[in-house]
């Protein structure tokens, strides 16, 4: 009675792991919910980090090009009391400072006085970059990009 036994859970203990096998892995032997689960997180992770970096790129653009605006407006600024002394006190109009050229940062700056504003144009990456400095004889008092 014992040897039949035996030969019963031969017979049919193969036919009992497979059963067990098949609830836990998907057709292809992997456990599919749990290689799920990391692929979506794995995929988390990397559309962060590329958000992130591409922040990074676009903060570290925006800072250059406050830069060149802020130097921009420098110049603009010394030209406008350089030439507003020479209007008030009557100096020779031929000091005025009507149309000057600077390098800023590697990129070629055009600054020219049109008596009310100062146009002020470069070139950045194939863009044209068009900026109008208003000003009176207190001083500058409003910008516009072109």
């Amino acid at each position: 009675m014992l040897s039949f036994t035996n030969k019963k859970k031969k017979f049919f203990y193969p036919i009992q792991k497979q059963r067990e096998n098949t609830t836990y892995r998907s057709i292809n032997g992997y456990i599919s919910s749990g290689a799920l689960v990391c692929f979506f997180i794995l995929l988390q992770v990397t559309s962060l980090i590329s958000l992130y970096l591409l922040d990074h790129a676009y903060l570290i653009e925006a800072n250059k090009q406050s830069t060149i605006d802020l130097s921009c407006i420098s110049y603009a600024k010394a030209m406008i009391q350089h030439n507003e002394r020479i209007r008030q006190c009557h100096f020779d109009p031929k000091d005025l400072i009507l149309e000057k050229s600077e390098v800023i940062n590697d990129v070629f700056v055009t600054f020219r006085d049109e008596n009310t504003f100062i146009d002020c144009m470069y070139e950045k990456k194939e863009k044209k970059v068009h900026m109008r400095i208003y000003y009176d004889t207190q001083g500058i008092f409003d910008m516009d990009f072109l």
